[in-house]
């Protein structure tokens, strides 16, 4: 993890801070509360301007609703722990799912689902890989 995110993340674990982004946090809370079967929006709109939660999961609820956000945790969820089991192996691409790791935890404090094509590019990339490994030791190859 680059220094900068494991500085927010120690920060925002160990002490609390959130670097002034709670009033964020509560607004995206809010549009998530007034709509929460299906959510209402993807971006925060805060005295005129676009804003973002800067929170993947809470982004999630917000713009898809319970059913939306659980689904992206649910990926999430799945992705870190595929990610574990190759990392573990040793695979020889083992490096690509640690920046899955990596991208997964600056998203938690700074990012948005819509414009993080590395995400989801390695969170495609994580399944197929992994069912490939499944198939080729099922096949006994």
């Amino acid at each position: 993890i680059s220094i900068v995110i494991e500085e927010r993340l120690r920060d925002t674990i160990y002490k609390g801070d959130t670097s002034d982004r709670n009033p964020i946090y509560e607004q995206a809370f809010n549009v998530f509360l007034d709509n929460p079967l299906i959510g209402k929006q993807f971006a925060l709109f805060i005295n005129g301007e676009y804003a973002y939660p800067h929170n993947i999961i809470l982004e999630a609820f917000m713009a898809l609703g319970i059913g939306g956000g659980m689904v992206i945790v649910y990926i999430l969820i799945s992705a870190i722990k595929k990610s574990f089991i190759i990392v573990n192996c040793r695979d020889v691409n083992y490096w690509i799912f640690l920046i899955l790791i990596q991208q997964i935890s600056s998203n938690m404090t700074s990012g948005a689902i819509y414009s993080d094509p590395l995400l989801s590019m390695l969170l495609v990339f994580i399944f197929l890989y992994y069912d490939n490994i499944n198939q080729t030791i099922l096949n006994g190859q």
